[in-house]
């Protein structure tokens, strides 16, 4: 498995979800594995793979993201996002619950995206 530290930034920049759609599919040819400290790196991951529909590996980055970092809200966010994606509502809103706890100045970004 090789360490991309690049892949965060890379990825973060990638507003489009089809672009982090096709970046993911031609990193897909090579196991990644994140920068081990960094949240954004697994959260973006977590991003890229909820785009392909992956959503047991995409939780599995969003859960790595907050043990690394449990103050970071979007990966909260988005993992009550794959939740819902899997029509695991009870599960999704307490982590819905606690990136509104997290950051409340998004609350209505958080609620307006739904």
């Amino acid at each position: 498995m090789k360490s991309f530290k690049w892949l965060a930034v890379l990825l973060s920049n990638l507003k489009n979800a089809k672009a982090r759609n096709n970046l993911a599919n031609a990193l897909n040819q090579t196991p990644i594995q994140p920068d081990p400290n960094s949240a954004l790196a697994y959260y973006n991951l977590g991003n890229a793979l909820r785009d392909q529909n992956k959503l047991d590996q995409a939780i599995a980055c969003y859960q790595t993201a907050i043990q690394i970092d449990p103050f970071f809200a979007p990966a909260y966010y988005n993992l009550g996002n794959a939740l819902y994606d899997q029509n695991k509502l009870d599960q999704a809103i307490v982590y819905y619950e606690t990136a509104i706890q997290l950051n409340p100045n998004k609350a209505l970004a958080y609620a307006i995206s739904l």
